[in-house]
């Protein structure tokens, strides 16, 4: 059985029940749109959304049928594989470096007397100021002298800490990353222990899809860049020259070989000089290949430049 409809317009149009659901173009807006246009402008504007909307229907059913989702759930675990690696590696580092046993020294809770007064002497000669200044005895507190190997490690990672300040501020994937300047100010006095939770969050899906802002380095960027050379210099002279009554060189090798099988602080600040250089690399993206390879040298010289693209 066929339903016919005849008319001015509709002259022999017939369909069968079961074909009212085909999906077929339309013989009303394909044939006689023209004609409806000129005599019956509502009626034409009206078929013409309807056809419109079809369409519509049509192509995101397809898209349904074909299995791409766009969904923004859709890949929402894997999307998030990265930063959960991070926040497992961080797990491992508190673990083994904080609280181990088998790691060389005595863990965060047996820390000794003698250990937390160390820490407190390379706080005080931090970037070398104090003892120059005790030297020419105009210095206001006195200086108490560390081995010079060991305070030019805990200088130099605390200099690095410092000179990533404006590679995060330029980090595209870390605009949306809130806390980013406490956990900074956190990592002046832990290191990893705060640096890594901000690579953690900056590979988290969240923050990085809520901006397309492009960030570029601060306009101090220089100074933090020469200042951390000067401190890279001065480190390497300290560690060869300073405080001559702790022997030579071999020596100073000797003290650094033992210290980092036998004491805690002086293990987990070498552990975090390897996870800076890894830091560093993600940091600077952008930035000329030789510079995000080479461990605090290239992050100096990449913000003297000023520049966050090569």
């Amino acid at each position: 059985m066929e339903l016919c409809v005849r008319g001015k317009f509709f002259n022999g149009f017939c369909r069968t029940p079961s074909s009212f659901g085909a999906a077929r173009p339309h013989p009303v807006s394909n044939r006689y749109l023209p004609a409806l246009r000129s005599r019956h402008p509502s009626l034409a504007r009206i078929l013409h959304r309807a056809k419109s909307t079809g369409n519509d229907n049509q192509s995101s059913g397809s898209d349904g049928q074909s299995g791409v989702s766009t969904s923004p759930s859709s890949g929402g675990i894997m999307a998030e594989l990265p930063s959960w690696g991070v926040w497992a590696l961080l797990g491992c580092y508190l673990g083994w470096v904080y609280l181990s046993t088998g790691a060389p020294g005595n863990p965060a809770y047996q820390t000794s007397p003698e250990t937390i007064q160390e820490f407190i002497h390379e706080s005080v000669s931090l970037w070398y100021i104090n003892p120059i200044l005790s030297n020419f005895n105009i210095s206001i507190l006195p200086d108490f002298p560390e081995h010079p190997v060991a305070e030019a490690l805990f200088t130099f990672i605390v200099t690095w800490d410092v000179m990533m300040w404006p590679a995060m501020v330029a980090d595209k994937q870390g605009v949306g990353v809130k806390y980013k300047r406490e956990l900074w100010y956190g990592s002046l006095g832990l290191l990893t222990a705060f640096l890594m939770p901000y690579m953690a969050l900056r590979l988290s899906k969240s923050n990085r899809e809520q901006t397309d802002e492009i960030p570029e380095l601060p306009s101090y960027s220089p100074a933090f860049g020469w200042f951390g050379l000067v401190i890279f210099g001065a480190s390497v002279a300290w560690i060869l020259f300073a405080r001559p009554e702790f022997g030579d060189l071999s020596s100073r090798i000797d003290f650094a070989v033992t210290r980092f099988n036998s004491e805690r602080v002086f293990y987990a600040l070498s552990i975090d000089c390897l996870l800076y250089s890894v830091f560093q690399f993600a940091l600077m993206e952008g930035a000329p290949l030789k510079y995000r390879l080479l461990p605090y040298v290239g992050l100096g010289l990449w913000l003297t430049e000023g520049k966050t693209k090569e």
